[in-house]
């Protein structure tokens, strides 16, 4: 899912840059919203099928807790900790590559 999901980043940084055709050329002049959408959608599919042991190991935990209050904060603190990375990446390569998205 990861790996899919970088292809596709890349992909998009390099049709931001010009270097190949940009999938939101036609769309975007109907749909101004629609990359960002994408991008939201693509940040959001880092939260599917976490295959790694220590989600496992977390959900687990929340589960045998029996509470939860407790659950629900792990998770969203899990899920904040996610945004706030996708975020910086965003923001890190949206500045060293000249900043913004192209609207076609």
């Amino acid at each position: 899912m990861f790996g899919v999901i970088g292809l596709v980043m890349v992909y998009l940084g390099l049709a931001s840059l010009g270097v190949v055709k940009d999938p939101f050329r036609k769309i975007s002049q109907r749909r101004p919203n629609a990359p960002m959408v994408f991008m939201g959608v693509l940040i959001g599919g880092f939260l599917i099928g976490r295959p790694f042991g220590l989600f496992r190991k977390m959900f687990r935990d929340a589960a045998e807790s029996g509470n939860p209050l407790y659950g629900a904060a792990a998770f969203t603190l899990q899920s904040v900790g996610n945004i706030v990375v996708m975020a910086l990446l965003f923001l890190a390569l949206a500045h060293f590559t000249g900043g913004g998205c192209s609207a076609g």
